[in-house]
């Protein structure tokens, strides 16, 4: 199978040059994948001693990532030196080699002034925030992320979905050895340390060749005040004690006396107790605690700078390799260390100055990030017009053979990596929007962090932002679906990281909501490629996710409830990704876990009609039996329960704490159905709902009293008690919900509105874009301008699935009963056979053709009723059907 190569792994097949850091636009080359080390290489603009401009992407500069390639060859920023576009500084990182990188910055001057500027180059070397054990000889280390067996005295809600894909009971904590222990994954309730119930037991087997008498010490931290009682075996032999906690780790002996070269040491907490973390265990020849220390690994792995074999170059040395730096132009050279190189460039007055020490630049305060920088001073930029500076970065203590540094070959390499930037072509009338989709590719593509954690091992993740610097499972959904429209390939990789084979003890990769996003970008994948391989490498993956949203697996919670509805509460606050959607917000408050959501059982349903239709083309029979009875009962259950008549919304469920049917879930403060809002009307998603109740909750989407505003859907009716103008969901415009109503449109025949949510949302980031450079996560209902992270590339991707479906030539989308099983373009001619597996009456496609001259469209031989905007073709074809659809 082609896609083997991802079995086992959740990495990314990206190189080891990228814009790895998490603070800031850096060139940054990955030295050590299993230890998480990288060194950092970055360019830094000012103004001559005045304002210095780091591209810090956790606040608004004047920072925007500008272009990028989907293999990193080429990847820019822009950086404002005197907005907007008066005086500005553009950096570009190049491919050369696969072991250098070439950098590039160019200022521009739009003014009649001549324009004086200086520049910073840092390398910078800041492992994590973990540290080394310091052994006596022949001891061992046994880390204890990497445990043997591990068993709670009650089965938590994470069982198969522990944060981050980590393994049971593993919580990432600064200061550990490899930066993960034993404690208290997160999850919404129960979210407790091992040891939080008698009974709860972890053993690791050892190795050692050490003399017979030895001791056992555990490295382990307890909450200040707490007391933890542990009974220990080691080879049979037992016996107990209680931990006192200091808030710190600590190193406590478990065991002294005859060790036989292998064993087994085991842990069972005694009385319940909580915060206790245990960062592993040390098996030592006879010795003291006091002979076992643990360092920080920025003291134990610190780099130094040496002068470099040609002028103006140096060679960073450390225990991973040596880097060469090269720089165009003479430049004053400083090596120190810092706690944080951006509060020192914000803040420290001396490092403006070349010739003062390292010492006066930091003001003496050292820490743990490693920087040689080289400092350029001055530069002059004549009025209208520019300078451009360059920089080498390479492994190795020398320039890499065959690398000339004369300006005419240096611009050359820079210009043919431009070239593997995405074009993202389109037809005229899109061209206005090309800007802030080129700054959103660019943004998506850039949001990408070196080291996180996924499985023990350490991986290379695109995360929504470098603020939320995690692996956020729906948001990740829809980076994938933006990463679809620019390279398939990342998109393919960012999927395998969420799913899970079905022998794994982790269902799915979690974090944050569990909305299965991953199940619609699958689908977007298929019919852009109908690769059988992928569905045969990522069907049991899905399926894996689903039946633990289902309730299939054992030891899940998900379908607690007697009505059928489902909940993932138990893993997590949010079900929708709506944060403060009101009655969450309410429930949250309360902490009533007894109510039912309708959108987990909705995507649910749809979820298992995309497997449904997986299994009919694999020939899984039984599988299909299955999905079936489950969208009967969940659509029962939505029907029966959720629906309120009298409303003409689908509800909150409260339940007893016996899983019985209570009510409608209410608002305390109106007595009015909680449920005004996106989840009372996101079952049109599943495609089951009555004629009636269609035209309802359209109605709704569609009415400016209601959910529609002149900046897109809201997530509140605006007409419920409970809606609000200044929340971060309640009252705001968000992207991602609209682009399942967009699908569901084009599903129910309701081209127009699909087209004024597509439209409108263009216009909207357009219009941030165009003003700000930079790209959102969240708009305002009031004005439509952007909120929240500025270089957001998670949740707002599906503005580049509309531009394309819109006005990328040769696209074909429909909805989500839409699918392609095969497509050929011919010159002008598009042939496909799709599948319409809807029951709507008539269903809406979309297609971009090459050109405007007239078109001739059949479906199943018959001429194809459609109408033309703005260039692309909307068609009209009726659902639950088959055929071949024929455009010329």
């Amino acid at each position: 199978n082609a896609y083997d190569y991802l079995n086992g792994t959740h990495d990314l097949s990206l190189p080891a040059w990228g814009p790895y850091a998490n603070d800031l636009f850096t060139c940054s080359h990955i030295t050590d994948q299993e230890k998480g080390y990288r060194m950092d290489f970055f360019l830094v603009p000012s103004l001559m001693r005045r304002g210095i401009f780091p591209p810090d992407t956790l606040r608004e500069c004047g920072y925007s990532p500008w272009e990028a390639s989907g293999d990193f060859r080429y990847f820019s920023c822009r950086q404002q030196l005197i907005p907007k576009d008066v005086f500005y500084a553009e950096t570009s990182y190049s491919y050369v080699n696969e072991a250098c990188r070439l950098a590039r910055i160019e200022y521009v001057n739009t003014t009649d002034e001549l324009q004086t500027a200086s520049l910073f180059l840092f390398a910078r070397f800041a492992p994590e925030s973990a540290v080394v054990p310091q052994l006596p000889a022949e001891a061992v280390w046994l880390d204890a992320v990497d445990y043997a067996h591990l068993a709670y005295a009650h089965i938590r809600p994470d069982y198969h979905a522990v944060f981050n894909g980590a393994r049971r009971g593993i919580e990432e904590v600064g200061g550990t050895v490899g930066g993960c222990c034993i404690g208290a994954p997160h999850i919404n309730r129960l979210g407790k340390c091992f040891g939080a119930f008698a009974g709860d037991e972890v053993d690791w087997d050892y190795a050692f060749a050490g003399a017979d008498r030895g001791v056992v010490f555990m490295r382990a931290k307890l909450e200040a005040g707490e007391k933890a009682s542990l009974a220990i075996t080691v080879n049979g032999i037992s016996s107990s004690m209680t931990l006192s906690g200091t808030g710190e780790f600590v190193v406590y002996e478990l065991f002294r006396g005859l060790l036989s070269p292998s064993g087994t040491i085991r842990l069972v907490s005694g009385a319940p107790s909580n915060g206790l973390r245990i960062d592993g265990v040390v098996v030592s020849p006879d010795c003291q605690a006091s002979e076992i220390g643990f360092a920080a690994t920025s003291s134990v792995d610190t780099p130094h700078s040496e002068a470099g074999p040609i002028p103006c170059s140096a060679v960073i040395r450390s225990s991973s390799g040596a880097h060469f730096m090269w720089w165009s132009s003479q430049a004053y050279e400083r090596e120190y260390n810092v706690s944080n190189i951006v509060d020192l460039l914000n803040y420290s007055y001396g490092i403006r100055h070349p010739l003062y020490n390292p010492s006066e630049v930091t003001g003496g305060r050292a820490g743990s990030q490693y920087i040689k920088e080289a400092y350029f001073i001055p530069i002059t930029i004549p009025a209208k017009g520019s300078t451009v500076l360059y920089a080498l970065f390479a492994e190795g203590d020398q320039l890499p053979q065959g690398v000339s540094l004369d300006e005419v070959s240096l611009e050359a390499l820079s210009r043919q990596a431009h070239q593997s930037a995405f074009p993202l072509k389109c037809t005229p009338a899109g061209a206005g929007y090309r800007l802030g989709e080129q700054l959103m590719a660019a943004a998506l593509m850039t949001n990408i962090k070196f080291p996180i954690r996924c499985l023990g091992k350490t991986i290379r993740h695109h995360s929504p932002d470098k603020f939320f610097n995690s692996l956020y499972t729906w948001d990740s959904g829809f980076i994938g679906l933006g990463l679809l429209e620019l390279d398939k390939t990342r998109a393919i990789e960012n999927l395998n990281v969420y799913v899970t084979p079905p022998e794994e003890e982790n269902a799915f990769i979690n974090h944050g909501t569990p909305l299965p996003v991953q199940s619609y970008l699958f689908q977007e994948i298929w019919n852009r490629t109908q690769d059988k391989e992928a569905l045969e490498y990522f069907y049991p993956r899905l399926k894996h996710f689903y039946d633990f949203l289902a309730g299939h697996l054992a030891d899940t919670t998900s379908a607690r409830f007697k009505t059928g509805l489902l909940q993932t509460w138990d893993i997590f606050y949010n079900s929708g990704g709506w944060d403060d959607y009101s009655p969450q917000w309410q429930m949250f408050r309360e902490q009533n876990y007894d109510v039912a959501p309708c959108v987990t059982t909705a995507h649910a349903t749809r979820f298992a009609k995309t497997l449904r239709h997986c299994a009919q083309m694999l020939g899984k029979n039984a599988d299909i039996a299955v999905y079936d009875a489950d969208i009967a009962r969940f659509t029962d259950a939505l029907q029966k329960y959720a629906w309120s008549e009298k409303d003409g919304v689908f509800s909150y469920v409260q339940h007893d704490a016996q899983g019985e049917y209570v009510g409608i879930y209410r608002d305390p403060a109106s007595g009015q159905n909680f449920n005004f809002g996106f989840d009372g009307v996101v079952p049109l998603v599943t495609g089951e709902c009555t004629p009636e109740q269609q035209e309802l909750l359209w109605s709704r989407l569609e009415s400016p009293e209601h959910l529609w505003t002149a900046y897109g859907l809201t997530a509140v009716d605006q007409s419920a008690p409970y809606y609000l103008k200044d929340g971060y969901w309640n009252g705001a415009i968000w992207m991602p919900h609209q682009w399942f109503f967009w699908k569901s449109a084009l599903d129910h025949g309701r081209g127009d509105f699909a087209r004024r949510i597509a439209k409108t949302g263009l216009n909207v980031w357009k219009h941030e874009t165009d003003q700000s450079y930079y790209t959102f996560e969240h708009f305002s209902a009031i004005n439509g301008r952007g909120c929240g992270c500025h270089h957001f590339g998670g949740l707002s991707t599906p503005v580049l699935a509309w531009y394309n479906a819109y006005y990328k030539p040769g696209r074909l989308t429909g909805g989500m009963d839409f699918w392609i099983l095969d497509e050929k373009h011919e010159g002008t001619t598009l042939e496909a056979e799709i599948r319409l597996t809807g029951h709507h009456g008539r269903t809406t496609l979309l297609y971009v053709p090459e050109n405007e001259r007239p078109h001739t469209i059949t479906y199943r031989g018959e001429p194809v009723e459609f109408q033309q905007v703005d260039g692309v073709l909307e068609l009209s074809l009726p659902d639950n059907s088959q055929g071949k659809l024929r455009l010329e």
